[in-house]
């Protein structure tokens, strides 16, 4: 089963988010309350909206180090999949996660 998590932020005209505080806040209270217990039998679908089209270094380090806290570093290739404004954007993230 897949659970879709679709990512919010105050401005809906956000084109850009950065900040590694600003990641690991989006973690704690966007992703981490509704995260499947056991990921074993679930994956978990990111969604960033469309409009943002620039997610920084710092933003995506606090972001996906929480993640890897809380499920490991494993987990977060073979359990999520992230979902940006294009294609090129998730590649280069992905490529960016320690």
């Amino acid at each position: 089963m897949r659970k879709v998590i679709e990512l919010n932020f105050a401005n809906p005209e956000t084109w850009a988010i950065n900040g590694q505080e600003f990641g690991k806040e989006t973690f704690h209270r966007q992703v981490e309350p509704v995260l499947p217990e056991n990921l074993s039998d679930n994956e978990v679908q990111v969604v960033f909206p469309d409009n943002v089209v620039v997610i920084t270094y710092t933003f995506w380090k606090g972001f996906t180090q929480e993640f890897i806290k809380t499920i490991g570093y494993e987990n977060i290739f073979q359990k999520v999949e992230f979902k940006t404004s294009s294609d090129k954007l998730t590649r280069g993230l992905l490529n960016e996660i320690e």
